[in-house]
């Protein structure tokens, strides 16, 4: 079977939005692992001054979710360069999985947002903000904090965390336009052209 590289037929409308789907999925979740997930601050602060913003890249989620948008390209480019049949079948499916971690990881997150991103590691974050801000050593900011944490920490999702979701969508979406391309048979395409 030929490589689709070098195939001159034009592409079916399922190959093309397989294609769009996985491209625009990898580049929109790419993205919203580099923007805001959330912002932390305390609930008392009602202008916000000492809110701190955590970006997807700043835990590991985003960073899993950065790696998975870049092997997602890698993945489509493999599964139009392969001849076999069962190896474009199986890079659909890891575009499915991969799409699917996208989606598991931000949409866990946002459930488990005032314990992942608040806690300790939401008064470090403030900690480290505040002390370069006032011009203090980190451990008396933390102090102060500890007493301040009778009032609760507020989190609130960004549009970031949403934004990586739905390049996850758009990933098993292409993922499944993958296998059911792959299902018809590229043949298909040639037939295609010939019928115009």
């Amino acid at each position: 079977m030929a490589s689709e590289v070098t195939s001159t037929p034009r592409p079916t409308a399922l190959r093309f939005a397989g294609f769009a789907c996985v491209a625009f999925g990898a580049v929109i979740a790419g993205v919203g692992a580099t923007r805001e997930w959330a912002a932390v601050g305390f609930a008392a602060d009602v202008e916000r001054a000492a809110d701190v913003s955590v970006h997807g890249t700043d835990v590991w989620d985003g960073k899993v979710v950065l790696f998975a948008a870049v092997i997602s390209l890698l993945v489509l480019l493999a599964m139009r360069v392969s001849g076999s049949i069962g190896t474009r079948r199986g890079l659909a499916i890891c575009l499915i999985v991969l799409g699917a971690l996208c989606i598991a990881l931000s949409v866990l997150d946002a459930i488990t947002s005032k314990d992942r991103f608040g806690g300790t590691d939401g008064v470090d974050r403030l900690a480290a903000a505040l002390a370069v801000d006032l011009e203090l050593p980190e451990e008396v900011v933390r102090e102060e904090l500890s007493e301040l944490l009778e009032q609760d920490l507020r989190v609130e999702i960004q549009p970031g965390l949403w934004l990586t979701a739905f390049g996850g969508v758009l990933l098993v979406a292409g993922g499944i336009l993958g296998l059911a391309w792959v299902r018809r048979g590229p043949g298909t395409e040639g037939r295609a052209v010939e019928a115009v």
